[in-house]
């Protein structure tokens, strides 16, 4: 980015603006677009729906990606509402990095899944990956918290039934749960599967997902993600780029206009760029969407008195 000639403007006001674009991008999503997904013959999904039905005999490959994509965006938009009213209250700290890394992640695996660039069949691996992998973890945190049994029970059928149809649908590779050992039973983690050739998303994977069309090559999103995880873990060193000691002794942290434009930025456009992505797949009001969302980067490049590179 190229820095204005105008003097930039207070950093009271700054946090304040960047709020009300926050707000704003998260609105288009939550409560401007249709969520009826009533789209074109010629649309991707409507594409990608057909072929589903015709290979597997089921419309469940539509719901989990209709049902993902809407969710994780949905997730996102409601973190940007969060991060607008944390940066009105004018108390930042370690949560702006928590909440930043939280949206990068879920748009990611959007990005992952909506991908133009792969395959219908592919595209009903992810997918399927991703709700075999949502399963496992959520039925690991019942029993670690030793849930009821027959809440338990129920996830395991569904899990399981999942699973069946991905093994149906699918070549799926289990490795060995002991890597270490090839004779071992085959691992149940999915997480760890090969599915249609497509392996799970891992969350630094996902940065790279979530902001290749920032123009942040692959090695400098997995370092972004790796910082945002630093801040947002119990980190020391971390701790010290924003951690200063006030007069009276007590520990303050300070987070300069430079580290919240950048958090803002990372946030908002991420969230702006899976939003395209979903409009563009299920052919949702694109237009109208597109200038929107156009516009809302335009004004936050003027917010912090900056112009697109040329």
């Amino acid at each position: 980015m190229t820095q204005s000639s105008e003097p930039p403007r207070p950093i009271e006001t700054l946090v304040l603006v960047l709020a009300d674009l926050l707000e704003e991008g998260a609105d288009l999503f939550l409560e401007g677009l249709p969520t009826s997904l009533e789209t074109s013959p010629g649309s991707a999904w409507a594409t990608d729906r057909a072929v589903w039905k015709a290979a597997y005999e089921s419309d469940d490959v539509a719901g989990w990606v209709s049902e993902t994509s809407a969710i994780y965006l949905a997730e996102s938009g409601h973190l940007l509402r969060a991060f607008a009213t944390l940066l009105r209250s004018h108390r930042v700290f370690a949560a702006q990095d928590v909440i930043v890394r939280s949206v990068v992640e879920r748009v990611g695996h959007v990005n992952w899944i909506l991908d133009h660039r792969i395959s219908s069949e592919q595209r009903a691996a992810r997918v399927g990956l991703e709700l075999a992998a949502s399963f496992y973890t959520y039925r690991e945190a019942l029993y670690l918290l030793d849930a009821n049994g027959g809440a338990r029970a129920d996830l395991r059928t569904k899990a399981r039934a999942q699973q069946r149809q991905l093994k149906k649908w699918f070549d799926v590779a289990q490795p060995p749960e002991d890597e270490c050992d090839d004779t071992s039973a085959p691992t149940g983690d999915v997480r760890r599967w090969v599915v249609g050739g497509e392996k799970f998303l891992s969350l630094t994977a996902s940065a790279e997902f979530a902001l290749e069309h920032g123009c942040i090559a692959k090695i400098a999103a997995q370092g972004t993600y790796a910082g945002l995880s630093g801040f947002s873990h119990p980190n020391v060193a971390f701790s010290r780029e924003h951690r200063t000691i006030d007069e009276g002794g007590h520990i303050t942290f300070r987070f300069d206009r430079e580290a919240i434009e950048k958090a803002v930025r990372m946030a908002l456009l991420s969230f702006a760029d899976g939003v395209k992505h979903w409009v563009c797949y299920f052919d949702s009001d694109q237009v109208r969407a597109f200038e929107r969302l156009d516009d809302i980067a335009d004004r936050l490049d003027t917010a912090c008195d900056t112009t697109p590179p040329s």
